[in-house]
């Protein structure tokens, strides 16, 4: 320690790789260390410049390493890396700070302040595109030394405001705008029980070029329409949006929202979609939950009416529709009758249905009516994990054979095996050129007749081939594991 001390009488500017490497390396484990250990770790701070510090970054077993804050997702303990990494880590982009104990996110504060003013005011991660703070972020943001981490160069931000005071929320949202002006995504997480309120809607409606925008609760339906008039909106993610809302039917017109994700009860859906007009919408991603009056999955059927009178008929591609946990108590719907409203909507490119509970039946008929009504389907998933009773026939898969010549991923619940003698078995078209572009089969279950003879599943993922020879490993997954044929010597 003592060469430590003698060495920390540099004034030099930390490098750029060495601040990183610094950076990625040291924190103290407070369950384990004294408080020379943060003392240890501040003169690395110091003095880290001096070659002496090689050998101290070997020996301190008791710090924590940083690494989580600056590697990418999937890259693995820097304990293993070289210098040779240092080139990338001095061009880091993405940042992600993960809470741990409160004693602890304080001595990670402390390190990275330490940090910024040893590099001499310059900007610490000078290419920081994306940076996730979860948790309070109004902190950060009011430190002047810290406030560096929300530079001009941030595109992406994902942020927790522990207040529950909503104009102390907007001021640090005026800070953020200030110190990032070129935020084009936001995920904010804030107090549920206050949810997003004028003040927060307006400050977030004033960065100039926010593209899309993840947020919790809305306090009142004004707050939406706020957001909404921005122009530069294409991308909406909201769970929950009060009510009650009032006004003309669609009366409010959206000219340039591209994707809109929500989740909330059927009350607020239907709210929403009878007041606002989507000209342009092209995602949607519907999460319907149930309440003290709404408990019935034919209570979704008015949502999605309000759905198709909402959105531009021609503009929607994809939609995804979640059903929450209804009453299993009455009987069994059609899946075709519960998605009459929204099977007008020409352009369905993808699909996707979640339901938790066996309410809904797929039988051959539903699939029909969905390859009849969306022609245009490249992906199509009607599997919840669960297996839906009852199966559908080998005749649903060739109607989407014929029917939807794009559809590249299918995921069903359960498929009836046919009885050789006993049923028909539609073959391929011999004039379908190119071949069908199916790449993905999912069935979670086969159902396969009594008395099975052997080979027939090979049988049938041969029959599998004929209709989709375009298959990943030329393979059917299944809940037990994909079903292949057998290779013989």
């Amino acid at each position: 320690m003592e060469d430590i001390h003698a060495s920390r009488a540099s004034t030099k500017v930390l490098a750029s790789s060495d601040l990183l490497h610094c950076i990625i390396n040291f924190l103290p484990l407070v369950w384990e260390s004294e408080e020379s250990d943060f003392l240890r770790c501040a003169l690395v701070c110091r003095a880290f410049y001096d070659p002496a510090i090689r050998l101290l970054w070997r020996t301190l077993g008791t710090l924590l390493p940083l690494w989580h804050l600056l590697a990418p997702p999937d890259a693995p303990s820097p304990l293993a890396w070289g210098d040779s990494r240092l080139d990338y880590l001095s061009k880091v982009s993405a940042a992600q700070s993960y809470p741990v104990f409160s004693e602890v996110n304080d001595i990670h504060l402390q390190l990275l302040r330490s940090v910024v003013i040893k590099n001499g005011g310059n900007a610490v991660l000078p290419l920081l595109r994306s940076i996730t703070w979860p948790r309070d972020a109004a902190a950060v943001l009011r430190d002047s030394s810290l406030s560096t981490l929300f530079g001009p160069t941030l595109r992406y931000a994902t942020i927790y405001l522990e207040g529950t005071d909503n104009l102390a929320n907007a001021t640090s949202l005026l800070r953020l705008r200030k110190s990032s002006p070129f935020l084009e995504f936001i995920t904010l997480t804030i107090d549920y029980d206050i949810g997003v309120d004028l003040s927060l809607a307006r400050e977030l409606a004033a960065f100039d070029r926010l593209r899309e925008m993840r947020l919790p609760s809305l306090a009142e339906p004004q707050v939406l329409q706020e957001l909404l008039a921005r122009p530069n909106l294409v991308a909406l993610s909201l769970f929950e949006v009060a009510g009650p809302w009032v006004g003309p039917p669609h009366g409010v017109a959206v000219h340039h929202l591209l994707e809109l994700d929500v989740c909330s009860h059927i009350p607020s859906l239907i709210g929403l979609f009878g007041h606002t007009r989507f000209e342009v919408l092209r995602v949607a991603r519907l999460s319907c939950v149930r309440s003290a009056t709404h408990y019935r999955l034919t209570d979704m059927i008015p949502v999605l009416e309000a759905v198709r009178g909402a959105i531009s008929p021609g503009s929607l591609q994809s939609l995804t529709i979640s059903s929450g946990w209804f009453n299993s108590s009455e009987g069994k719907l059609p899946l075709r009758n519960v998605l009459a409203p929204v099977l007008s909507f020409p352009g369905i490119r993808s699909f996707d249905l979640f339901c938790p509970v066996d309410l809904l039946r797929h039988d051959d008929e539903d699939i029909d009516a969905l390859a009849r009504a969306w022609p245009q389907l490249e992906r199509l998933s009607l599997y919840s994990g669960i297996l839906i009773d009852p199966a559908v026939s080998i005749l649903a898969l060739h109607n989407l054979y014929t029917r939807c010549p794009g559809l590249q991923q299918l995921f069903l619940s359960r498929v009836r095996c046919p009885a050789i003698g006993v049923h028909a078995i539609p073959g391929p078209q011999l004039d379908h050129v190119p071949a069908h572009p199916l790449r993905k089969l999912f069935i979670g279950e086969i159902v396969f007749p009594p008395a099975v003879e052997e080979g027939t599943s090979e049988g049938l993922l041969r029959y599998f081939l004929d209709l989709f020879p375009c298959l990943e490993d030329r393979a059917v997954e299944t809940r037990s594991g994909p079903l292949r044929i057998a290779i013989t010597s």
